[in-house]
């Protein structure tokens, strides 16, 4: 493991330069086993939040739902209302059956916004939490873990989520699961993972292979 001499952010390898900073200058740190670090560095430790809005592709389908619905409805009543327009009288039942039919469409419409709506306000609240939660954590470094397979797929390849245990104190372990790593091709069973955790709430964490 390295330390970067400037920003003081622990690394699993020596790269050219520090993620963190951009200084080439290095430390080198023999520590193979778990490493608490309390103090976060200045700005805060990088997290990737790609995994997270990634998300947000998951209200693209209701919202779609929802736009081609209204859409076809519009459609139908464009063409169909200039069709019996002049027929006078006649014209009034279609007139309200296309009320009608506009309202129940906007009404069914709406559950699908509100399903695309509650999903990005819950990739917004993640990622927020995430900032306060790189600013505020505590990172322990060089964590065994496993593998757990999500139900969710990817373009027909399986989507993984990372498992640590953790004892925050003796004789009390935390089971630990991270988000599904869209983004990440996740299929050994080897190394070790980095957890950053908030110590005033234990549910609010973060699991990746590094996080400086």
């Amino acid at each position: 493991m390295y330390q970067c001499n400037y920003c003081k952010r622990f690394l699993k390898e020596k790269y050219n330069n520090c993620p963190g900073c951009g200084s080439n200058s290095f430390s080198k740190v023999v520590s193979f086993t778990e490493k608490v670090i309390k103090t976060p560095p200045v700005g805060g430790y990088k997290v990737n939040l790609k995994n997270y809005t990634y998300e947000k592709r998951n209200s693209i389908i209701p919202k779609g739902i929802g736009i081609f619905m209204i859409s076809f409805v519009f459609i139908f009543i464009f063409f169909f209302l200039s069709d019996v327009i002049d027929a006078g009288w006649f014209a009034i039942p279609f007139v309200l059956f296309s009320i009608i039919a506009l309202i129940s469409v906007f009404k069914e419409s709406s559950i699908f916004f509100k399903l695309a709506n509650k999903n990005d306000k819950n990739v917004n609240n993640n990622v927020d939490r995430m900032k306060y939660l790189s600013l505020n954590g505590i990172l322990i470094k060089n964590l065994p873990y496993q593998l757990e397979k999500c139900k969710e797929y990817n373009y027909g390849k399986p989507i993984y989520r990372i498992k640590v245990l953790y004892e925050i104190e003796k004789g009390r372990t935390l089971s630990l699961k991270s988000e599904p790593k869209y983004l990440t091709s996740l299929g050994r069973e080897n190394g070790l993972v980095d957890l950053l955790i908030d110590p005033n709430d234990y549910s609010n964490y973060y699991i990746d292979f590094e996080i400086y």
